[in-house]
């Protein structure tokens, strides 16, 4: 009940005159205690303002790059491009597990025991591939030994 009476005792008016009596007071450092009361609102909404006029300019424009082959380009030398984006691709993919590992040991999980459990569904997945489609050929990672199809396996490439 209480919360209501102070809630009915609140108004914009009532604020106007109570700010013009404290004023009209006779006190040494009243407009000091004023301008730092004043300070914290007008931050507040200078940063604001600040930030949605930041958030509020387009982003920049992306830029696409786009590789050009000369026409009298060679397959040896397609097949040696090809093979050197695999390679970066591949320490790409090594280094983001690397990390992946650290970030779990540090975490205080068992990341040798998550990667076997990984190893072994992929191996079961891949075992119920080939008996579901014994005749399709295995599209490989040729870089990922558990992957890499036998030699008895046609090649896909």
């Amino acid at each position: 009940m209480a919360s209501m009476n102070f809630i009915s005792q609140v108004s914009p008016r009532k604020a106007y005159h109570d700010l013009r009596g404290f004023l009209a007071q006779e006190r040494p450092f009243k407009l000091l205690f004023l301008a730092l009361a004043l300070i914290p609102p007008v931050g507040l909404v200078v940063a604001i303002m600040i930030d949605a006029n930041n958030k509020s300019a387009p982003p920049p424009p992306q830029i696409i790059y786009v590789e050009s082959w000369p026409i009298d380009r060679s397959m040896a030398a397609i097949m040696a491009g090809r093979e050197a984006r695999r390679v970066a691709r591949a320490a790409r993919d090594a280094q983001v597990r690397e990390n992946y590992k650290t970030l779990g040991r540090a975490v205080g999980m068992d990341v040798e025991e998550i990667v076997a459990e990984a190893d072994a569904g992929r191996m079961a997945d891949r075992a119920a591939l080939k008996a579901a489609a014994p005749n399709v050929p295995f599209n490989a990672n040729p870089s990922d030994p558990v992957s890499a199809p036998s030699s008895s396996a046609p090649s896909a490439r």
